[in-house]
């Protein structure tokens, strides 16, 4: 990539804390659903600070993310539910890194994956919302993260440290 002119300007980078990433894939356009999957989490009282959903080639693929303290009880709740059984993949040992305001800029989004791509760190998934881009890595490849962005990004004088935060 060619050097920038002049780093992007953004409000801050959060860390969080470590969390466990439940990918929820199934074929076709079945009734069952990531809706149903969330319902149980949500009725169980298991926080999700990250949720995405997306379908492509007729698959349909929902994720989220939840503390490692509700690992056991998530497991045992997926094997309650026959339809579940062998459904959900598990990723330990994840972290986001959620980078605002991003206003819609195209350009942030694209220069981010190009930093996180040149370091070689994995992407598990990404989201965006009115203010903010996020993105899931392995947790221990948190800072190198940070490291990369901030050759392209522009935190304000006042920001906060780098350490994992609460989700």
């Amino acid at each position: 990539m060619p050097a920038i002119k002049e780093k992007i300007k953004i409000g801050g980078i959060k860390l969080s804390s470590e969390l466990v990433q439940l990918n929820l894939m199934y074929q076709g356009t079945s009734s069952f659903p990531a809706s149903y999957f969330f319902q149980i989490l949500t009725k169980n009282q298991i926080n999700m600070p990250f949720v995405s959903t997306s379908f492509l080639g007729g698959r349909l693929q929902s994720s989220c993310c939840i503390l490692p303290e509700n690992l056991g009880r998530v497991k045992e709740l997926v094997q309650s539910e026959d339809k579940l059984k062998g459904e959900i993949e598990f990723i330990h040992s994840v972290g986001m890194v959620s980078l605002f305001p991003h206003q819609y800029r195209l350009k942030v989004l694209g220069i981010v994956l190009y930093a996180l791509g040149s370091t070689r760190l994995p992407l598990y998934g990404m989201s965006s919302s009115i203010s903010a881009l996020t993105f899931i890595t392995a947790y221990s490849k948190l800072d190198a993260a940070v490291v990369s962005l901030a050759e392209y990004m522009n935190l304000p004088l006042n920001h906060s440290p780098f350490t994992p935060g609460t989700p």
